[in-house]
């Protein structure tokens, strides 16, 4: 930190969901105009290794993990990074083994907040009522993202295709955009390209509007693995329930003749516990058939021991099939590969999980 980040510009990118995909979207979008320095939390498609010193004159753009930092100190990771420039894309609660509730979150979050200077800059979800609980942040500059008419910055006019994503921004002062594309799907991914926009124009650096079309993504992210005439596996990182519900609604309304299937491995100690169990339905309501793999996770916790419950599979699937969701519980990844070479027809497979499946799915292409 004293070594790397002294006299740096920095850039923290946080949030709940979206980080490692906006922080490599900065990084990019920056990378066409300066060295940037960037240390990504994924494996971005555009750049040779996620990390880069970069020129020390330019920002340098990092992922901020709220996890802790090491067995011995209990903060959030970010708190260690002293930004100038700071994106909250989304709160909610997370990391069960860590965090008590969503409040502790906040308040880390909001301690955050506190170490940006006059001249600094907060980008937020305009959208999300736990990150506008933050407000009011009079000490440095506000500026907000969203879809909502009270946005500093508004989305408008969000198209969906199977190649990616375009949308009109909208800014009541200076700026007026007009279309911008992103090879990306979901409103969600949409708001992470904005957010990346903004931190960039914000800092007074003139991004091209088509600088973003030639971003390639993240390994693991809505990531297309096999394609056949009628069936399409994609893999993702997903292991939150709003994640995981706002990227089965993005590729059912870009593929409605498609069966959409949901194969998930709990892997963490928040999505092996019954804290996940009690959103199933939330989670797999664009789903027509859900495919559940064995949690992961032992819910072994250095804070809360004892606190958390193991996912009950059995009870997940009456619930999920009072809601007509066809779920299938597999004791391995045999039993999943047995069901894949079972699928017919017009089937699209997204394959949910922040653990050791996707060492297993590529072993299939």
């Amino acid at each position: 930190e004293q070594q790397l980040f002294k006299h740096r510009d920095i850039w923290v990118i946080t949030g709940t969901h979206g980080k490692t995909t906006t922080t490599a979207m900065t990084a990019f979008l920056m990378q066409t105009i300066c060295d940037v320095g960037y240390f990504i939390g994924g494996i971005p498609h555009n750049f040779d290794t996620g990390c880069n010193l970069g020129n020390t004159s330019a920002p340098f753009i990092i992922e901020g993990d709220e996890y802790d930092t090491a067995f011995f100190d209990k903060r959030s990771k970010f708190f260690h990074y002293q930004p100038r420039t700071l994106i909250i894309n989304n709160l909610e609660f997370d990391h069960a083994d860590i965090f008590r509730d969503l409040q502790d979150i906040k308040r880390s979050f909001y301690q955050l907040t506190r170490q940006l200077p006059r001249n600094g800059h907060l980008v937020l979800n305009g959208d999300d009522p736990h990150v506008l609980a933050l407000l009011p942040c009079p000490w440095t500059q506000v500026h907000t993202v969203g879809f909502n008419d009270n946005n500093d910055w508004q989305i408008q006019n969000v198209t969906n295709v199977p190649t990616g994503a375009s949308f009109d921004l909208r800014h009541p002062g200076t700026y007026k955009i007009s279309r911008i594309q992103i090879p990306l799907l979901g409103n969600f991914n949409v708001r992470n390209a904005v957010m990346a926009y903004v931190a960039c124009w914000v800092n007074g650096f003139n991004i091209s509007e088509e600088a973003i079309k030639h971003f390639k993504g993240v390994q693991r992210r809505q990531t297309l693995l096999k394609i056949s005439d009628d069936v399409l596996l994609f893999e993702d990182f997903g292991h939150h329930p709003t994640a995981i519900h706002a990227t089965l609604e993005s590729l059912k309304a870009v593929y409605p003749e498609h069966h959409i299937v949901a194969c998930f491995e709990p892997s963490c100690n928040t999505s092996s516990s019954k804290f996940f169990q009690d959103q199933a339905n939330f989670a797999f309501q664009f789903a027509h058939e859900v495919w559940l793999l064995p949690p992961k996770a032992k819910l072994y916790t250095d804070r809360f021991v004892g606190r958390l419950t193991l996912l009950d599979e059995e009870q997940m699937k009456v619930s999920l099939e009072k809601e007509k969701v066809k779920i299938h519980l597999l004791k391995n990844y045999d039993a999943l590969k047995n069901c894949l070479h079972q699928v017919t027809g017009k089937t699209l497979i997204c394959c949910f999980s922040n653990g050791p499946l996707s060492t297993f799915l590529h072993t299939l292409i």
